[in-house]
């Protein structure tokens, strides 16, 4: 009775240990979306691309930071000046030694940067999100081609298994065949060159019926490695052939054929939007920077380490500011990048005209 328990514990958690084996094709394009590896990848590249736009937002924020340092001046910086201007008595050519400053120095910041105008950066800003939009085109395309991927290698599996069967009729009717003759060949009613024609025969059947097994196996492999589910585990298919098959006509396919809800051609349409985005930052290359700043400054100065004695002074030094940064002359650079950049535009309209003389053959 307790071994009963065991049996029916172990067979009722099994399917959490495990995991599905027994895939409709419904369900092995399903578990292929959740797991695929370039799905995964794609997904991951969506999160980057929402990194991005929040990095290049950022550059145009308030940048603060603080600072702090502290000196201890074994030997105080010495200077020297003309003794006479001193002593009036004293001779032109006596030099008298003075000491600025004090033995042990602590200094805390604070720094305020703003970018006021950017050109480089606007346009930044434009690309970064246009990139988020290629990026979820691609992971559409990825679940559109893994879908199909997913389907054909369904479909190779369900025909393997026909060719194994098949061929396994094949191998068991040509044993039965050889079995017969061979009774009637020790009979002495026929000759036994017969016998031997069926036993090769047998053994190119077997060898068949092997070569079956071996892709059918593969195409599992395969089956597998589009669905990102482990090579190590089994698999079986629960779909029938004929709904496969339905499932593979193009009438059927949840592919829309428009062309303009295409997703090669979203994707080559920002493409082009990112080549014409390229050209307009390559040409704010050319506009000037504007920035402004804040900084806040204060200064212990002792000859004694006392630093934190709150009787003492902290000297203060504020400050604020712009700066202004206009770009004069390159080399020709800057011209040769905007060319570059306008090429790029010509190549990715070129790309799409090519797309819709395709489709239109």
């Amino acid at each position: 009775m307790k071994n009963l328990v065991k049996i029916i514990i172990v067979l009722g958690i099994s399917p959490f240990i495990y995991g599905q084996n027994s895939f409709t094709i419904t369900e092995a394009i399903d578990f292929a979306i959740k797991n695929n590896t370039n799905i995964k990848n794609a997904t991951l590249g969506i999160e980057s691309a929402q990194q991005k736009v929040k990095e290049t937002t950022g550059i145009g924020l308030p940048q603060v930071s603080a600072s702090g340092q502290f000196q201890n001046f074994l030997d105080i910086p010495i200077t020297v000046a003309p003794a006479n201007a001193f002593n009036p008595l004293a001779s032109p050519d006596d030099l008298v030694e003075l000491q600025f400053g004090t033995e042990y120095n602590a200094t805390g910041a604070l720094s305020v940067n703003q970018l006021l105008f950017s050109g480089s950066y606007i346009v930044g800003l434009q690309t970064s999100k246009t990139f988020k939009a290629v990026s979820e085109y691609q992971k559409d395309k990825s679940i559109i081609e893994t879908k199909e991927l997913v389907m054909k290698a369904y479909y190779g599996v369900l025909v393997a298994k026909q060719t194994v069967s098949s061929m396994s009729e094949i191998s068991s009717t040509s044993q039965k065949i050889y079995n017969e003759t061979k009774l009637i060949f020790e009979e002495g009613l026929i000759e036994e060159d017969n016998v031997i024609q069926l036993s090769l025969n047998v053994l190119n059947s077997k060898n068949a019926l092997k070569n079956a097994e071996r892709q059918l196996q593969n195409a599992k492999n395969v089956l597998k490695l589009q669905m990102g589910m482990n090579q190590k585990e089994t698999i079986s298919l629960t779909s029938e052939f004929e709904q496969v098959v339905t499932s593979l006509n193009p009438e059927e396919s949840k592919v829309d054929p428009d062309l303009y809800q295409n997703i090669d051609y979203l994707l080559l349409n920002k493409q082009l939007e990112l080549s014409k985005l390229n050209v307009k930052y390559e040409k704010s290359q050319y506009l000037p920077t504007l920035s402004a700043f804040f900084n806040h400054q204060q200064q212990a100065l002792r000859n004694d380490f006392n630093l934190l004695d709150g009787t003492k002074p902290w000297f203060p030094t504020t400050i604020w500011g712009l700066n202004l940064s206009v770009p004069i002359f390159s080399g020709g650079s800057k011209n040769a990048k905007v060319a570059q950049a306008q090429i790029a535009v010509k190549q990715n309209e070129n790309s799409i005209s090519l797309f819709n003389q395709g489709i239109a053959v």
